[in-house]
């Protein structure tokens, strides 16, 4: 086999590790030496000067606010890489679009042009304005799904000129602006197109590489944890067929994944508000859906399953 994929799920502390123990695995069995991540396309060179220089100051570039988990596991890997020889260390490819990382993916734009001394006076003001949204907390969209639009368009233009300047950094460069526009344009609803931007960006890379063998998580699954509205739902359901003690339905509740941490306190205050404890709800219209009594909960009224 050519390709490596598992899957991933989220929230889950030894993910990691099941990740590096994987790829140990694969790489002295299956020759497997490119790791594949859902990072975006503008931090891979960074995460590769990471793995090959353990500087804790890069490090710190692309996992500042992340969990311990997930620094660890580029700490584990730089320190898996040092025992290897070089020319057969593992590297990185990136294949997701830039959300989240808006002001780096600017940043590493102007540093690509910046590393082969180009800067076309056509894109100049395009640029400067980069620069400048790169240094800002919030980067305004509009304006700058148009920067990046007129860079692309100039560079289809004037693809000779282009190509022969960045040389192989045209490519990269001109997929940090596509996903970051992407990015930018669906920032809140963005996961059909990603999926398939990545799919299109995996493509590319086992294209790029066709002697090498890869492993990646492709496909992130994504749980959902201690959603209140759902639960209180759900309590109703449940109350619809049998009088529940509290404490065996806080026992029910907790076995299922998605509320396995939930808080004793949210609990008793989801129960609080469906038995109408909270006087102030009544003036908004907003009335009873159980009755509770001596820690016990049950249905009210005759017309609940109807509703439910």
């Amino acid at each position: 086999y050519k390709v490596f994929m598992a899957g991933e799920l989220h929230e889950q502390k030894n993910n990691f590790t099941i990740q590096l123990n994987l790829l140990k695995y694969l790489y002295w069995n299956a020759d497997v030496r490119i790791l594949i991540f859902e990072l975006p396309i503008s931090i891979e060179n960074t995460i590769n000067e990471y793995l090959m220089t353990g500087d804790s100051l890069t490090l710190r570039k692309f996992t500042y606010g992340a969990p311990n988990d997930y620094i660890l596991f580029f700490v584990e890997l730089y320190n898996f890489n040092q025992t290897l020889p070089l020319g057969e260390k593992i590297t990185i490819k990136t294949i997701d679009i830039e959300r989240d990382f808006i002001q780096f993916s600017l940043s590493s734009i102007l540093k690509l042009f910046v590393k082969n001394n180009f800067f076309p006076n056509e894109i100049a003001s395009e640029l400067s304005s980069i620069e400048k949204f790169s240094k800002k907390r919030r980067v305004p969209p509009k304006k700058t799904i148009q920067i990046l639009n007129n860079i692309r368009k100039k560079m289809l233009d004037n693809k000779t000129l282009y190509t022969d300047s960045l040389k192989n950094d045209f490519r990269v460069v001109f997929k940090i602006l596509a996903n970051t526009e992407i990015a930018l344009r669906n920032k809140n609803n963005a996961e059909y197109e990603r999926e398939t931007v990545m799919r299109n960006n995996l493509i590319d890379v086992l294209n790029e590489f066709p002697n090498k063998k890869f492993f990646g998580q492709f496909g992130k699954i994504h749980i959902p944890t201690n959603c209140l509205d759902v639960l209180a739902q759900q309590i109703i359901g449940l109350s619809l067929e049998q009088i529940w003690n509290l404490d065996e339905l806080y026992e029910v509740v907790t076995k299922s994944y998605c509320y396995k941490n939930l808080s004793k306190i949210d609990f008793n205050e989801i129960i609080s508000y469906l038995a109408g404890e909270f006087s102030s709800l009544e003036d908004r219209y907003i009335y009873a859906k159980i009755w509770k009594d001596n820690n016990q909960i049950g249905k009210k009224g005759k017309l609940g399953r109807v509703i439910y």
